[in-house]
């Protein structure tokens, strides 16, 4: 996955140039780790932090109390929606996070208003019926501009071309590498914190009202068959 985004480490110069310099050293003190491992170790730690956050979306959800198979989309959406800030539009990478970050969250601030009233399996299934929609929409969207190199931009299933803002600008691998442990360990943070525990205390308590739900059916099924035996006493021999 990176190892497709960036050049090489020699690239990049002044404080980025020392810290992949200092990075790829570090990682080649490990056991049969040289500085072609290294580079490899790097890429493979970055697809980790990457899938990582993705994984802790759902964890978030589950939490809750609430199970999703539509993680994907969101992630996607904000992928496209930088691409298409940075390719596109010329933007810099943070102002194009943010123009996708937004795009994530309002796409699931949408969902969740018009799944609010479902719960469990209904609510993993709505979920994966989004994620599939949205997969379908983005295969199907042609957005081509000529950049002087050619075409770049959203070509349905051949997917989005010419992402290389990274590349472009010289972003080591290690740098992008550090920048993925760091959003991975302040969301870490966060769910060891009061967010977590925040929203503990909210699975817990739709747990808690599906086990009364539960109880309540219990208590009238059994009063039930207890209504139904006492009617069979009481009726006459036939």
């Amino acid at each position: 996955m990176s190892d497709r985004v960036f050049g090489s480490s020699s690239a990049a110069t002044g404080m980025d140039g020392a810290i992949a310099k200092a990075v790829r050293q570090s990682l080649c003190h490990l056991p049969g780790v040289d500085d072609a491992g290294a580079s490899y170790l790097v890429n493979v730690l970055s697809d980790i932090s990457i899938l990582s956050l993705i994984a802790l979306s759902s964890y978030v959800l589950l939490l809750s109390g609430r199970v999703s198979f539509g993680q994907q989309a969101y992630f996607g959406l904000g992928a496209y929606g930088s691409a298409v800030g940075t390719v596109l539009f010329g933007w810099s990478l943070p102002l194009a996070l943010v123009f996708g970050i937004a795009c994530g969250a309002f796409c699931a601030y949408f969902l969740a208003l018009i799944t609010r009233p479902l719960s469990g399996l209904y609510f993993a299934v709505a979920s994966l019926a989004f994620a599939e929609m949205l997969r379908l929409a983005l295969s199907s969207w042609h957005w081509q501009v000529d950049r002087g190199g050619g075409p770049v931009g959203p070509a349905g299933l051949e997917g989005f071309r010419s992402i290389r803002w990274l590349y472009e600008n010289n972003v080591a691998p290690e740098v992008f590498l550090l920048i993925c442990l760091a959003l991975l360990g302040a969301v870490l943070i966060g769910l060891g914190g009061r967010i977590g525990l925040g929203l503990e205390r909210v699975g817990a308590a739709r747990v808690d009202e599906a086990d009364q739900v539960v109880d309540l059916l219990l208590h009238e099924r059994e009063r039930l068959v207890e209504v139904e035996l006492q009617q069979r006493r009481g009726a006459p021999d036939g």
